[in-house]
């Protein structure tokens, strides 16, 4: 196993992403599809939270606020009613 196959599989197994380049594809298209993957995989937000420690209980603050934005923000969303005018045609 040479050394770039030993950290590509360190880096898959840690991370759990994986781009391959397919043929034909630029470097480009590569980097655009790997920090898309990057971005969904939260790896970030989970790295800036561990910069510092935080408490237990903050933590469950944090969520519990968390939560109340989400069930407020659903809430929100059922009770609308949403009216559509309908498109007018035109006499011709």
């Amino acid at each position: 196993m040479s050394e770039l196959d030993y950290y590509r599989t360190r880096f898959v197994k840690e991370a759990g992403i994986c781009v391959v380049l397919k043929p034909g594809e630029s470097l480009s298209d590569l980097l655009r599809r790997f920090k898309k993957k990057f971005m969904k995989s939260g790896l970030t937000i989970e790295v800036r939270n561990r910069n510092f420690f935080e408490k237990p209980s903050v933590k469950k603050k944090r969520k519990q606020v968390l939560a109340e934005r989400r069930r407020k923000r659903e809430e929100e969303g059922q009770n609308k009613i949403v009216v559509r005018k309908r498109k007018q045609r035109r006499n011709q």
